[in-house]
């Protein structure tokens, strides 16, 4: 036959498989129920009465009305307590509103009465 001089036939296969599919991630996220957008908040404050004597001798409630520095510290509390953010719109106003009160009248009689007549005579 054939001269073949030496050489040999050798028979290689190489198989590669590529796989080209990517990898998938399947993430499954809640959502908050319920998301705030903007807080208001509206707080009117009584004042504080005090026993005046007009020029009858009677004794009647005056209101006086908090203090800029009270009211800016009533504020301060009420932004704390609703957690105020400026950056997303919140808004609270504070501010002096005297309550009709018939109330504090009577009280006043009663606390000016027990004043002139029965504690003089309390040992």
């Amino acid at each position: 036959g054939l001269d073949n001089k030496g050489q040999i036939d050798t028979y290689k296969k190489n198989q590669v498989t590529t796989n080209n599919e990517l990898s998938k991630t399947i993430t499954n996220t809640k959502k908050q129920f319920a998301t705030v957008l903007r807080t208001s908040a509206a707080v009117t404050i009584d004042g504080k009465y005090q026993d005046v004597v007009d020029e009858n001798g009677d004794v009647k409630s005056e209101y006086v009305p908090l203090t800029k520095e009270e009211l800016a510290s009533v504020e301060s509390i009420v932004k704390n307590t609703i957690n105020f953010s400026a950056t997303r719109g919140d808004s609270v106003v504070v501010q002096n509103l005297p309550f009709h009160r018939e109330s504090i009248r009577v009280e006043s009689k009663v606390k000016t009465f027990y004043n002139r007549f029965v504690e003089p005579f309390i040992p």
